[in-house]
């Protein structure tokens, strides 16, 4: 059983990411704000039979940016280290 995944031409990656800028120009993407470039980043990378480097391209931009672009952090949601701290106030506090 092969499993081939389908690769997109940058025509197509092209289009996907200016639907998913919501009438933004494509190549202003330097132009926004971190937060809004690093949202719209995460959500390209997630296009199937995309790599990274040819999404960077595509953008006219740093392929770093793309590797290093992260997740926004949910509001309500503690880091990890501080759930890691409770779990063990709460392990030490059990024995």
């Amino acid at each position: 059983m092969e499993y081939r995944l389908e690769s997109k031409n940058d025509e197509e990656v092209f289009k996907a990411v200016s639907i998913l800028m919501k009438g933004v120009p494509v190549h202003s993407i330097m132009s926004l704000e971190k937060s809004k470039r690093d949202m719209i980043i995460v959500k390209a990378k997630k296009i199937e039979g995309v790599t990274q480097r040819q999404f960077a391209r595509v953008l006219g931009i740093s392929p770093n940016l793309v590797f290093k672009a992260k997740r926004k952090k949910q509001a309500n949601r503690p880091c990890a280290s501080a759930r890691v701290k409770t779990l063990a106030v709460l392990f030490y506090n059990e024995c």
